[in-house]
């Protein structure tokens, strides 16, 4: 049996929407994405041995948050700690663009401060990760 002519023209009219429909989903909570409390942590050391230890963990954090992709596994708690080893949160990578991140906390100990996120899913920017675990190494 074949589809009359105007069903199948309505399908064909209809489906760029469900395409932007499931962009839409798929963003959901992108625009409320965790921001991080300083863009260089940096800059805030006037000493200079201080301030180039900062930016060496700085580069260190940067390469680690470059190489996170859809699927892997990520210590959130302490920030880019060892995933497999010691963490108090572990979450994974679900979606990301070129400047966020969406991640799942899979789990959280209750010591941790993602404790009330288990199971939860949230956005963040690249740079919140980084900032984390320079804050978490006393910068």
């Amino acid at each position: 049996m074949r589809a009359p002519p105007a069903a199948l023209a309505a399908l064909v009219a209809l489906a760029p929407a469900g395409c932007i429909i499931g962009n839409l989903f798929r963003n959901a909570g992108r625009n409320d994405a965790m921001r991080p409390a300083y863009l260089d942590r940096c800059a805030n050391w006037k000493e200079p041995l201080s301030r180039r230890g900062c930016e060496k963990l700085r580069e260190r954090a940067r390469v680690q948050v470059e190489t996170l992709r859809v699927g892997d596994a990520v210590c959130l708690d302490p920030p880019l700690g060892d995933a497999e080893g010691e963490c108090r949160a572990r979450g994974q990578i679900d979606d990301q663009d070129t400047t966020a991140f969406r991640v799942r906390v899979l789990e959280a100990s209750p010591q941790s401060r993602w404790s009330t996120q288990a199971d939860g899913h949230f956005w963040m920017e690249n740079l919140t990760l980084i900032d984390l675990y320079l804050q978490e190494r006393g910068f």
